[in-house]
């Protein structure tokens, strides 16, 4: 069984924060190279929101990063709200995409879905198992 400790669950995160970065820089290049390409191009507000989304995410992943020891221990509570924002996040940009008749990647969903439960339960359990008196 796969069991997170609190080193490679603080590493995932700051991986994370750092893809969420290059994510977003990818989104910001190809907002300038559009308005290069065609001035006065219209951009799609949800693309828009989204660039917008994913450095909110990555600020978010960095700051938990850095603060994991603390936040473990004495908030895992605020850990969590950041995975469930990203989640919802994730799954309401879907929804839109398929609204808009576009196609998301709902297999990459589900695995993010998966994958978000697992951390959330990793959180758990991490937290219970610091705040656990040691035993002589």
């Amino acid at each position: 069984m796969l069991k997170e400790t609190p080193k490679s669950l603080r590493t995932y995160l700051g991986i994370v924060s750092a893809l969420y970065f290059i994510m977003w820089a990818g989104a910001v290049s190809q907002i300038i190279l559009l308005l290069h390409d065609k001035p006065g191009a219209h951009l799609s507000p949800v693309f828009l929101l989204q660039a917008a989304f994913m450095v909110a995410i990555a600020v978010a992943y960095a700051w938990i990063t850095v603060k994991f020891n603390t936040l473990i221990t004495d908030n895992p509570a605020m850990m969590k709200a950041v995975l469930h924002i990203n989640l919802a996040g994730s799954v309401l940009f879907a929804v839109v995409y398929m609204l808009l008749g576009l196609r998301p990647n709902l297999f990459g969903l589900l695995i993010s879905v998966l994958i978000y439960v697992y951390l959330l339960k990793s959180v758990d359990r991490i937290s219970n198992d610091l705040k656990k008196p040691i035993s002589a």
